[in-house]
């Protein structure tokens, strides 16, 4: 089986497209909490999603993905904005031009609920994640898609399924 994690209106032939909030996807679900089996998956497809959810859901979403992945054959594909580049092209653009699309691959579109980005991603950031979460074998690029430049990270399960604990973030008070 193949999923197309988030899958919006990019529906794909010869996947299963999940979305928790598109209503004509084939599941919908919550990508921290699948409704697909374990070790049941050849490919994850999962394009411009992450940068959506929270910290700690991006770290609970790989660890789900880390499941749902086969041992043998299993790989995901991942693509997020590049964060720093989005920054950089904000900053250098005149006023004029900040406050369109320029702006929205900072923070989302935010036309619709889970349209608005709650973290950024940038090559050494998605590297780690995905190591601290189970996979191995990671390769990263970056590609021109959505409009702006993204990372684009090809990762493999690595053969250890022990729950991996993450680090919390310090809290200032």
């Amino acid at each position: 089986m193949r999923i197309n994690l988030g899958c919006g209106s990019d529906r794909r032939d010869g996947y299963v497209n999940i979305d928790a909030f598109t209503p004509d996807s084939d599941l919908r679900s919550d990508l921290c909490a699948l409704s697909v089996a374990t070790d049941s998956v050849e490919e994850i497809y999962c394009a411009h999603v992450l940068e959506h959810l929270s910290e700690t859901d991006v770290t609970a979403a790989l660890r789900e993905m880390r499941r749902v992945l086969s041992n043998d054959h299993g790989k995901a594909v991942l693509l997020v904005p590049d964060f720093a580049w989005c920054l950089e092209n904000w900053l250098k653009l005149p006023e004029s031009q900040k406050w369109g699309w320029a702006i929205d691959t900072i923070f989302g579109n935010q036309n619709h609920a889970g349209e608005t980005h709650r973290t950024g991603f940038t090559q050494e950031r998605l590297q780690r994640l995905l190591s601290r979460t189970g996979f191995e074998h990671i390769e990263t690029t970056t590609v021109f898609t959505h409009g702006m430049r993204s990372i684009q990270a090809v990762a493999r399960p690595g053969r250890n399924r022990r729950r991996i604990e993450i680090p919390k973030r310090a809290v200032n008070k």
